[in-house]
């Protein structure tokens, strides 16, 4: 998979955004990623209305994740961006991509929070606790779940 150079930029904010869990100012964006500091406002306002991250204007201003890192997966990032898809007009192989890539970091430990049960990562998913998915990928996803063969794969990785 080849991305474009503003993908590129995108998904560098997005990951130094999670490491730094404060506001953080265009500038240091600019200066610590590389990022022509003009592609800044193009790029963070795309990532903005996909609901990754959130602005505040003024002196003391600048972006923050929407949401807890552990919640936005790269697909989102990838298949929102740079074309602010939303909705159906995500492709249904990036929607799945998406909803196990969410399924699977819950399910798992990860240096910064502790795994869920399946149950509950499918709660959370359910509740919209982990991005927007459609009622029928949802669906399927609670159906798959329960069958014996995922049910082994999700025990044998615990």
């Amino acid at each position: 998979m080849q991305l474009t150079s503003t993908t590129d930029y995108a998904i560098r904010i997005v990951c130094y955004l999670a490491a730094q869990r404060q506001m953080i100012s265009t500038s240091e964006l600019s200066q610590e990623l590389s990022v022509p500091s003009n592609y800044i406002p193009k790029i963070t306002k795309k990532l903005k209305q996909a609901g990754i991250i959130k602005a505040c204007e003024g002196t003391n201003g600048g972006y923050m994740l929407a949401k807890q890192p552990e919640n936005i997966s790269l697909m989102e990032i990838i298949s929102g961006y740079p074309d602010g898809l939303k909705g159906n007009a995500i492709p249904m192989c990036a929607q799945v991509v998406g909803i196990v890539d969410a399924y699977d970091a819950l399910i798992n430990d990860r240096p910064y929070k502790r795994k869920y049960e399946p149950e509950e990562a499918i709660r959370m998913i359910s509740n919209g606790e982990c991005g927007a998915f459609s009622k029928k990928l949802i669906q399927c996803l609670t159906a798959a779940a329960k069958q014996p063969e995922w049910l082994k794969v999700t025990k044998s990785q615990a």
